[in-house]
């Protein structure tokens, strides 16, 4: 993972907007197609004029190490940026976020988010979100 884009963490209960958060991101940077929940597919990528993005799901993984088998080392590490959705459940077996993004319901029909950068990376990719 040492030479991708960046890694983010997107945490919050089932509904919050996490998979909407990450549509609304990609139409954003130019992203025409249709953007999916990876819910049962678990991992999706997406061509962007500057690089890929993938875009994964892991409510459904029994154990950690069955990320693993996702091939998440395998991926092309430059120009790549990672959405992660439910980090929690691959504890010890994903890379350090570089931003993480919690998203919680405040009151009927209202959310909060809150972002939080843990690296440098993470600082550069929070000031690029809204440029």
């Amino acid at each position: 993972y040492s030479g991708c884009v960046g890694t983010i963490f997107l945490q919050g209960e089932p509904g919050t907007g996490k998979t909407t958060f990450v549509r609304a991101w990609l139409y954003g940077k130019g992203y025409m197609g249709f953007v999916k929940s990876p819910s049962y597919s678990l991992m999706v990528s997406y061509p962007l004029a500057a690089g890929l993005c993938y875009h994964l799901d892991l409510y459904r993984l029994g154990a950690g190490d069955e990320a693993e088998s996702l091939g998440l080392r395998d991926l092309p590490n430059k120009s790549t940026l990672i959405f992660i959705e439910w980090p929690e459940q691959a504890s010890g077996w994903l890379p350090q976020p570089d931003l993480c993004i919690q998203m919680c319901y405040v009151a009927a029909g209202e959310r909060k988010i809150t972002l939080q950068a843990c690296t440098q990376v993470g600082n550069n990719l929070l000031y690029g979100l809204f440029i």
